[in-house]
């Protein structure tokens, strides 16, 4: 089974690129169907935020890969893979699930200890449960990495003090 990760954030692309290459709610259940049929026998999540666009696949063939992926951005958002492929981050395997874990925990957020984030990944989750468009693989990583990201949230200090964008945007404003 091959697990890839695919996408860009606040890191690795300007705004105006995530901007393009962003899924709104209405066109994530069309994503996610296209997805599955492009890639016969895949499992796909797919996490669009404001400061990152991914999509979690697995398939039990090796249909899957960064060109591949890159070409269904391509092709579901109207745009050449020279416009953001240079952006676009991927990971494959174990590398996956590790990202994954520091997404979800929001250790890969712009501000970190944000909460917004695991809200953010559960709903992406449900949505593609929701869509039959994830499968034991999936669901198994996706339901341990939220337990995980809550235990975390729970059980440290990483979600104390400042942990939205808008109050360190505030208290920076406050110091000049």
């Amino acid at each position: 089974m091959n697990l890839h990760t695919i996408g860009l954030n606040h890191k690795s692309a300007p705004v105006e690129i995530r901007e393009k290459l962003a899924f709104n709610a209405s066109s994530i259940p069309i994503a996610l169907s296209s997805f599955t049929q492009s890639f016969s026998s895949s499992e796909a999540v797919i996490l669009s935020t404001c400061n990152r666009v991914e999509i979690y696949g697995t398939s039990p063939d090796d249909c899957l890969n960064k060109e591949s992926l890159l070409d269904f951005f391509s092709a579901f958002h109207g745009l050449p893979k020279e416009t953001f492929s240079e952006h676009m981050y991927h990971y494959q395997n174990l590398d996956a699930v590790k990202h994954l874990f520091f997404v979800t925990s929001s250790l890969d957020s712009l501000v970190v200890g944000e909460s917004q984030i695991l809200s953010q990944v559960k709903e992406a989750y449900m949505t593609a449960a929701s869509q039959e468009a994830t499968g034991s693989l999936l669901n198994q990583l996706f339901q341990r990495a939220l337990s995980v990201a809550k235990d975390i949230h729970t059980n440290t200090n990483i979600s104390k003090g400042k942990v939205s964008i808008s109050s360190v945007a505030v208290e920076f404003a406050i110091k000049i």
